[in-house]
């Protein structure tokens, strides 16, 4: 991989629908981000070539180094999409020729049925962009046989149009990249007339250059550049350009060999059989989970396994060196064993690029300048991303695919015990969600994804980390929310003033009757030392497991399992699923804080469930108040909260989740995702009387994994069925039926973005990555997408 020797720097940003990215110009673009040519290959000389062909061979520049091609498109009548990639075609096979090497086998290809605009492409999951630079002759059937792309526009280049073509080049990465796995990072272009821009992304960054007016080459010194970005694109290593070389595509089908290099020595190769979780086109920060089999002189070898591929921030611990770790911690004298908690390991270590130097596939933080260095402290390799793989031995199920009640509630009540083993190991998960449970075979369940679990007391700074529809309040706020001098908690319910007065009572009741009843204390966990700053302890992952458990009831209907498929049934009302919306993938994060702490608040929002689960609720009411106790109690004196501050919670929890997996009346019922919208339209009733459309003021998560759609219509507002809160209407859930719930909010320190907390009442949201990078607190952490 090429890597710069001086940090880029932001000339603008380019938005566009399909998001932004930061702009800079060309002769940076070249000189940071270009592959690395072979020796023998000198842009400088080519052009030189192209400026004075030799005796017999036609001109391909004029003297005012115009490409001879290109005059024509000057003619408004000739400027068509085939002539603009006729020309093209004939540049690079002149580039081509000035080289005089052996010619590789490699062609541009016109997909003359591609979909034009950002619109079209987003409905559509199978096209192909408009120029493909393939391997061989043959048309690009794929993905995976392209080498490089462009986006083509021949019209009235306006703001709009300009902003559609690149909407494209971002779509066909943000597929290129989910679509083909052996992609580390990736060059494409744009062509606007005879204006182009290229592009480059990688997992962490999506940078554009300005743009070259190829028929105004000479006056603004940008031949080389033009040509140097071909002759990468078509003499450059594949390592060089993008492609990882530990995986490899198997002929004639499409199934990896996949290479990982063990944390032990040696290594081992696994073929890919079926993909387990693909990340979504948006999601760049997101890998495959395959479920795969070891390859042995060319066969299969043993029972299938599973391979996970990853990037986390350097410095951390792979998740293979954590599980060993939690699994032989000091833990109290007959505690039970946790071999049933966590999965087991077959193999895991470093993605290495060239084994016999034993070079890490690391990505760099290519805008690293002086902020980073001499102001906070870092050094360039301490915001590099790192890529690894792990092997775990069991094929599962995750909890978020599983649709029986029973079985969901029972599973639930396993990862209370699990969660207990690893509080009392001293770490904390700090990633709890429905994607992160796994069910085996026999019917056990295992907490996996301990990429970002870490030692409570580690001494490290914390950032936003979680998958968002379960992140702890206080996580997603990087703030302790129940002390006295909090800064974010009066903004956070200054909603609801009577609420508050209300919870303000109780809050001080338990303060002073049941204070000295904490269990916790600095001098009795031996930890003395005082943290001014925000830490996740073991109550964020306690909280994240009961919003898993709302989550199943409130954003899912509950249906007989034998009308799972009955999509005339309707048996969740607008109410719900608008509420649903809010709790779960609105940026209006005092809502969700009103639920949880909130008599009031849990009331409104669990009133729109159906009233057969009301016993449900109750109990979920329970341990909500267990927990808001819990976290008053320790916020006490924030400096003496350790990895046993949930200690007899976890026990409640499992004693709990027991009780409702055993109700009669949740026997052969499941879950499935809400059909349609129930009612027509849903409206926002304003303290004022005013009534707003829900589609002005609200706005779905378009970032998580389960990409909600809008409802343009939405739907309107029951008041005679429940007395729907205000801020709730302005939420409108749609049909999810085939996209996942999740959205990852990881934190890998200061690697990507991140806000403080003053900053982030609402949930920080973009449209390409996942994450807000206009403004960061790298102190605080990053957020990955």
């Amino acid at each position: 991989m090429f890597l710069p020797y001086r940090s880029l720097h932001v000339a603008g940003w380019l938005d566009t629908s399909a998001g932004s990215c930061d702009m800079i110009r060309a002769h940076d673009f070249r000189e940071h981000l270009f592959p690395s040519l072979p020796q023998g290959i000198d842009p400088a000389q080519i052009v030189e070539k192209l400026k004075t062909p030799a005796d017999g061979e036609p001109a391909v520049l004029t003297p005012d180094e115009e490409w001879i091609s290109m005059k024509s498109l000057k003619d408004p009548g000739q400027l068509t999409r085939e002539n603009v990639y006729r020309a093209l075609t004939e540049v690079v096979d002149a580039i081509m020729k000035a080289v005089r090497e052996s010619r590789p086998s490699i062609s541009l290809h016109y997909n003359s049925a591609g979909l034009r605009t950002s619109e079209q492409r987003a409905k559509q999951q199978d096209y192909l962009p408009d120029i493909c630079l393939t391997s061989g002759s043959k048309q690009a059937s794929g993905w995976t046989d392209i080498q490089t792309f462009g986006e083509l526009h021949v019209g009235d280049t306006t703001r709009k149009d300009s902003q559609d073509t690149c909407a494209n080049v971002l779509n066909s990465i943000n597929r290129c990249m989910a679509s083909d796995p052996r992609r580390r990072f990736l060059h494409a272009f744009a062509m606007e007339k005879t204006s182009m821009r290229f592009f480059y992304c990688d997992r962490r960054h999506l940078i554009a250059s300005d743009a070259i007016d190829l028929n105004n080459l000479k006056a603004s010194r940008r031949l080389d550049v033009f040509v140097h970005f071909f002759l990468s694109m078509i003499y450059a290593d594949p390592t060089a350009r993008g492609f990882d070389p530990t995986i490899v595509l198997v002929d004639g089908s499409q199934q990896y060999d996949i290479t990982v290099h063990c944390r032990n020595g040696g290594t081992r190769v696994y073929r890919t059989l079926e993909v387990l979780a693909r990340p979504q086109p948006t999601q760049l920060g997101s890998r495959p989970v395959w479920k795969v089999i070891e390859i042995k002189d060319g066969k299969a070898a043993g029972k299938p396994v599973v391979l996970k591929d990853m990037w986390s921030r350097h410095g951390w611990p792979l998740e293979g060196d954590t599980l060993q770790e939690v699994r032989t911690a000091n833990r109290p004298a007959g505690y039970r064993s946790v071999d049933s908690s966590f999965p087991s390991v077959e193999c895991y270590g470093y993605v290495l690029l060239d084994p016999k130097r034993g070079k890490v596939d690391c990505l760099y933080n290519r805008f690293f300048d002086y902020y980073w260095g001499m102001r906070l402290g870092y050094t360039r390799a301490e915001t590099a991303l790192v890529h690894h793989r792990i092997v775990y031995t069991e094929v599962c199920k995750a909890l978020k695919d599983e649709i029986s009640l029973k079985i969901i509630f029972r599973s639930l009540a396993q990862v209370s015990l699990a969660l207990r083993d690893l509080h009392v190991a001293g770490w904390v998960h700090r990633d709890l969600s429905t994607g992160n449970v796994l069910l085996t075979a026999n019917g056990d369940t295992l907490l996996a994804d301990l990429e970002l679990a870490k030692k409570m007391h580690d001494g490290s700074k914390e950032g936003k980390v979680g998958t968002l529809p379960f992140i702890a309040i206080e996580a997603e706020l990087q703030e302790y929310i129940h002390t006295d001098d909090c800064e974010e908690y009066p903004e956070l319910m200054r909603k609801y003033p009577d609420e508050q007065a209300k919870f303000n009572e109780y809050l001080e009741e338990i303060r002073s009757n049941e204070a000295k009843k904490c269990t916790t204390s600095a001098q009795d966990s031996g930890f003395q030392e005082e943290y001014s700053y925000f830490r996740y302890n073991a109550l964020h992952d306690v909280e994240s497991l009961w919003w898993m458990a709302v989550y199943f009831i409130l954003k899912r209907e509950i249906v007989d399992e034998s009308a799972v498929d009955d999509q005339t049934l309707v048996v969740s009302s607008a109410a719900q699923q608008s509420y649903s919306v809010a709790v779960f993938h609105g940026d209006d994060i005092p809502f969700k804080a009103h639920t949880l702490f909130h008599d009031e608040g849990f009331t409104k929002t669990m009133k729109t469930i159906p009233d057969r689960w009301s016993a449900v609720v109750e109990r979920l009411n329970v341990l909500r108040r267990e927990l808001v106790k819990r976290y008053v109690l320790q916020e006490t004196d924030v400096a003496a909260i350790d990895h046993t501050c949930a200690d007899g919670l976890h026990e409640l929890f499992k004693s709990t989740f027991e009780e409702i997996a055993a109700m009669k009346d949740l026997q052969g019922m499941v879950v499935r995702r809400f059909m349609h919208v129930a009612v027509d339209d849903v409206v926002e009733k304003r303290d004022d009387g005013d009534e707003e459309s829900a589609e002005e003021e609200g706005d779905l998560d378009e970032d998580s994994e389960d990409h909600a759609e809008h409802d343009d219509d939405g739907a309107e507002n029951n008041e005679e069925e429940i007395d729907a809160d205000d801020d709730a209407n302005e939420y409108v859930q749609a049909e999810d039926n085939e996209k996942d719930d999740e959205e990852p909010l990881r934190a890998t320190g200061p690697n990507d973005t991140s806000m403080p907390s003053s900053q982030i009442m609402k949930r920080p949201r973009s449209e390409s990555t996942g994450t807000d990078d206009s403004s960061y607190c790298p102190k605080r952490g990053k957020l990955e997408g």
